[in-house]
């Protein structure tokens, strides 16, 4: 498995790094796709990126994005590049995911194809440290491949450490026709069967514990990198490729 234990400390000081060199230091493919993005967080995301992290909600959001991009553009030359952040009041106690991820969409505007300044939004990626419904029980996270709406919470398991990225880059990865697996042993981020971690701490889903992708799912990601987004400007072979990210507020 890829996953390693950090403390928040030394996890966010990594995650800027790789932030910052894997921009300068790759080779980047000669044609790659912009996504969009429109990305809201709730109050609970807040009261998180503050209390465990010394952050503001957008800036904990913008790492644990910029992290998850660089893995699907080294890989597939996808680039999910956040253009505007949105604050989103979520609903205390939500009946089930469907019902969270409307709220979403209604307090954000959300369609895809919608504008911002210049730029068309593709998805929208929601965050918060609330429950997600789930029939039995809660997830991780959840998506929708027609909409393009992702919701996702942040987890930081104990015996794992963070693994908010590894849930975005799961729903993420729906988006593109990548399904949920669920067999023993497979080291794949769409893989939900339980993999025991070392005593104390019981078990969570493979997914949480690394960042690859099963020769399947690597597969058909592949084959539907043109389900969202666009063809990308500059970069190319030896190039510098960056998201036109300004900070912007939105609503």
């Amino acid at each position: 498995m890829t996953k390693r234990l950090y403390t928040k400390t030394a996890l966010f000081l990594l995650l800027l790094t790789i932030i910052v060199f894997s921009r300068l230091s790759s080779v980047f493919a000669a044609e790659w796709r912009r996504v969009n993005v429109l990305v809201a967080y709730d109050e609970e995301w807040e009261s998180t990126a503050f209390w465990s992290y010394g952050y503001d909600a957008k800036t904990l959001a913008h790492i644990i994005i910029s992290c998850t991009s660089d893995i699907f553009y080294t890989t597939f030359g996808i680039d999910f590049c956040p253009i505007c952040y949105t604050f989103w009041d979520s609903y205390d106690y939500p009946a089930s995911k469907d019902v969270m991820m409307d709220e979403a969409i209604a307090e954000t505007d959300f369609t895809t194809g919608m504008r911002i300044g210049y730029y068309e939004i593709d998805v929208l990626i929601a965050f918060t440290n609330q429950e997600i419904p789930y029939p039995g029980g809660y997830c991780y996270g959840y998506s929708d491949s027609e909409l393009g709406v992702v919701l996702v919470r942040h987890s930081y398991p104990n015996g794992v450490g963070q693994a908010t990225d590894n849930v975005l880059q799961h729903e993420l990865s729906h988006l593109y026709g990548a399904p949920e697996e669920g067999i023993a042993g497979l080291d794949c981020v769409m893989n939900a069967f339980p993999y025991d971690l070392p005593f104390p701490w019981g078990s969570v889903p493979t997914a949480l514990t690394t960042t690859n992708w099963c020769e399947g799912c690597l597969a058909t990601i592949g084959a539907n990198v043109d389900n969202w987004g666009r063809l990308g400007s500059g970069g190319g072979s030896g190039g510098i490729h960056m998201c036109p990210y300004s900070g912007d507020e939105y609503k």
